[in-house]
């Protein structure tokens, strides 16, 4: 708290950079998370989704452990008919994903491009946290690959949503709400589509690119 009030009121005569916007002074600015370079924005704008009919794919990327909600997207999947779940990650829940959901395809940590290569075969992206993100740099790399991200309303995610219509918010980490969300999508392929779109318009601003011209 004491360190919020120091910046907000500039005592220390610096600009302060944050995830999203509020009712901010002028000398703390919104800088969009850079994850993605050109070449990784444009692979993702060519990518061509196989049809939702034929089996929801849900992919979790991240640190395999409660506060992420490894467990909570592993029984979305279990309760999802047609679901196939691949987890990039590791950590201390990977034995509890696993009886949760048996079905899923656990990777382990991944290169860079084989974590895009997992986001460009997937529908959706979960990210049922109950941790505080900021902005999850994988969301942006999500949308920049066409998966739709369905994310608990934790920092500056549902304000993000909000402003791009590029993903889904559910309030709290419940399986059974983020399993609901899940089935809408799979039940409603037009929205799935437009989320799709302007996830991938909005991937654009978290590009190194974009993040070079704000800081000029």
């Amino acid at each position: 708290r004491t360190q919020r009030r120091w910046l907000r009121r500039s005592w220390g005569r610096v600009a302060v950079t944050v995830n999203g916007t509020g009712d901010d002074p002028p000398h703390v600015r919104s800088f969009p998370n850079p994850s993605l370079t050109d070449d990784e924005l444009a692979r993702g704008e060519a990518v061509v989704k196989p049809p939702v009919a034929d089996g929801v794919r849900l992919a979790f990327v991240g640190r395999v452990e409660p506060e992420k909600g490894a467990v909570v997207a592993a029984r979305v999947a279990a309760a999802v008919p047609g679901a196939h779940l691949t987890v990039v990650g590791d950590g201390p829940s990977v034995d509890d994903v696993r009886a949760a959901c048996p079905e899923a395809d656990l990777r382990g940590w991944l290169p860079r491009h084989e974590v895009h290569d997992v986001l460009a075969d997937a529908h959706l992206l979960l990210l049922p946290s109950r941790a505080s993100e900021g902005w999850p740099k994988v969301l942006s790399e999500a949308m920049a690959f066409g998966a739709v991200p369905v994310a608990s309303a934790v920092s500056s995610v549902p304000e993000m949503f909000a402003r791009t219509g590029a993903g889904v918010v559910v309030e709290g980490t419940d399986p059974d709400d983020h399993t609901a969300a899940v089935q809408a999508l799979v039940a409603d392929e037009a929205r799935l589509a437009t989320l799709q779109d302007a996830g991938r318009q909005a991937a654009r601003r978290y590009t190194f690119g974009a993040y070079l011209a704000e800081v000029e």
